[in-house]
């Protein structure tokens, strides 16, 4: 998938999506953790901590593209609902050294499926939040942590989720 994306797509840069949280999805017969992005509802201050780091692509043949991003992510009518995961556009925000930062109208992937029950604990197969929103810095970190110990997973689903 990041390989086909790769030639599909050219990187603009890294980008900042504001009122939103990541969380690590873990299923019990996958050898492989992946992101689930969650929209906020409450509008927050631009020093909040909800919010979550991506990559932001432009895709060279939209149209094409988004049917095989749709169904890797297996969102749409013809998949069983509720959609694990749901296309959106949001306003990203890219990164730059500069103090003026560009908005951008972007499609994502957002977690369609409860993360919290009532009594605010994870719903399977979510397991926990991604602190500061970044996948890859939470991927790597792991690693580390286990570097010293057999490790089973996370591999990582790669690309997801990207900001397209």
């Amino acid at each position: 998938m990041a390989q086909k994306l790769s030639t599909e797509a050219e990187w603009i840069g890294k980008a900042l999506l504001q009122n939103a949280q990541l969380y690590r999805v873990h299923w019990e017969n996958f050898h492989f953790d992946y992101p689930a992005l969650v929209l906020i509802d409450e509008k927050v201050t631009d020093k909040s901590d909800n919010f979550v780091v991506g990559d932001l692509v432009h895709l060279k043949n939209a149209e094409q593209s988004i049917k095989w991003l749709d169904a890797y992510e297996e969102c749409g009518e013809q998949f069983n609902q509720p959609n694990e995961y749901i296309r959106k556009e949001v306003t990203v925000q890219l990164m730059t050294d500069q103090e003026a930062s560009q908005n951008f109208l972007a499609s994502t992937y957002v977690y369609g499926w409860p993360i919290k029950d009532s009594d605010g604990n994870f719903v399977a197969p979510v397991r926990e939040i991604v602190v500061a929103g970044d996948w890859l810095k939470f991927v790597q970190k792991t690693v580390e942590n286990y570097a010293d110990k057999p490790l089973i997973h996370p591999h990582v689903r790669p690309c997801h989720p990207s900001l397209l």
